[in-house]
């Protein structure tokens, strides 16, 4: 079913790729995509804009198909963090207001709302940490959130709810069903960062209410660096101030290019946030990806292919004493499998290293992250690539 070929992914030809929860690659349909609209850039100079509207309009369109919503209410930009800022700074704070969000979040979901302590005399009010079964425990490595320990900390104080749908460090991915109902019932704003889900996960808008998505195009996405995308709710839109204008923020600007008309008319709908001119060759690759990869499939059915891969590294990793998945294979299952050494195992340390510098002999990629190493392959990646990685497990825990 899945085209995995070197032609579609050149970098299966270099390396066993397995860190789509960091810098992913590109596929070749994205880059072909920006090399297109950069040498019409070239050989035809300013009437590459003549295709702007056009560009911009198809990856709005591409996004909301993805996550089920209508093209306008999305907005391209540049990564999360511009998307969270721009919720941040553009909602109708007063001091004593609340925001609720996990002690050990992605700085993308944490620096915008620390910022809003400071200019704005908000409250942040931390969940704990807790193990993988949502008890509560005193260490400081990254895992997750209950809902329990969010329940008790709503108030009437607490305007919005900021949580990563999967956090970055361990894996650990939200209950978006019950977290979406918890607010709604509570009448407070859900804000998600979904930098490591969307793109491996599916996320269907129509089945929960959230006011606003951020993500960004280059890790799970395989799209290019320097873009993101976010999606906001009409009503939450409509409770946002603007704390970036320009031309293209202006209703008038989509009759025309009458640049001395300063009449103050800002567009409702997504467009509104794309303030000025957008990077048109970043924006065709990164729709170029969603359409060849996550449209043609189908976000389920990448999912599967995500967990399927999985269960060989899994497997994998039960079979020898060194090396275990630190979270369970189902419950706040994401696409990363975050690997520790098991609690016996004399020098935990330096077995992590070992299998690190192993990894790095066998051309293998993946990442070390607050204590975890992260395991994130990509419904492209082969049995064959898992196996390698599983050899390579084995090899270091021999040693």
């Amino acid at each position: 079913m899945f085209d995995k070929s070197d032609a579609r992914f050149p970098i299966k030809s270099r390396e066993v790729f397995v860190n789509h929860c960091g810098i992913g690659p590109t596929c070749r349909a994205a880059v072909d995509a920006e090399i297109k609209i950069a040498q019409q850039h070239v050989t035809e100079g300013t009437t590459v804009a003549n295709g702007y509207d056009a560009v911009l309009a198809d990856l709005r369109s591409a996004a909301a198909e993805l996550i089920g919503t209508v093209e306008t209410n999305m907005s391209f930009m540049r990564n999360t963090s511009e998307g969270m800022n721009l919720i941040a700074n553009g909602f109708p704070w007063q001091a004593g207001d609340q925001i609720i969000t996990y002690r050990y979040e992605y700085p993308s979901n944490m620096f915008p709302w620390v910022l809003q302590c400071q200019n704005h005399g908000v409250d942040l009010v931390l969940l704990d940490n807790t193990t993988w079964d949502g008890q509560p425990t005193d260490s400081t490595t990254p895992i997750g959130w209950s809902l329990d320990d969010l329940e008790r900390k709503l108030t009437p104080k607490t305007r919005m709810v900021t949580l990563s749908h999967v956090q970055f460090s361990s894996g650990f991915a939200a209950d978006l069903r019950a977290l979406s109902d918890l607010c709604e019932d509570r009448g407070v704003l859900l804000v998600i960062d979904a930098a490591q889900s969307l793109g491996c996960m599916p996320v269907n808008v129509d089945d929960y209410k959230i006011a606003a998505i951020a993500w960004s195009g280059w890790k799970w996405m395989l799209g290019p660096i320097g873009t993101g995308l976010l999606y906001t709710s009409p009503e939450f839109r409509e409770r946002l101030q603007l704390t970036m204008a320009g031309f293209n923020s202006m209703a008038h600007s989509l009759l025309g290019s009458d640049y001395l008309d300063y009449t103050w008319e800002p567009i409702t709908d997504g467009r509104v946030f794309e303030y000025s001119t957008e990077p048109l060759t970043l924006a065709a690759g990164l729709a170029a990806s969603i359409r060849d990869n996550f449209l043609q499939y189908g976000p389920v059915a990448v999912f599967e292919e995500v967990t399927r891969l999985q269960t060989i590294l899994r497997e994998g990793l039960a079979a020898q004493d060194t090396y275990m998945t630190a979270g369970p294979a189902d419950a706040h299952r994401s696409g990363i499998l975050s690997v520790t050494t098991r609690p016996d195992v004399a020098d935990a340390d330096g077995s992590m290293k070992l299998l690190i510098a192993e990894f790095r002999r066998r051309n293998i990629r993946a990442t070390v992250r607050c204590g975890y190493l992260r395991l994130g392959p990509h419904y492209y990646n082969t049995d064959d690539e898992m196996r390698t990685v599983v050899e390579a497990i084995h090899n270091a825990a021999g040693r």
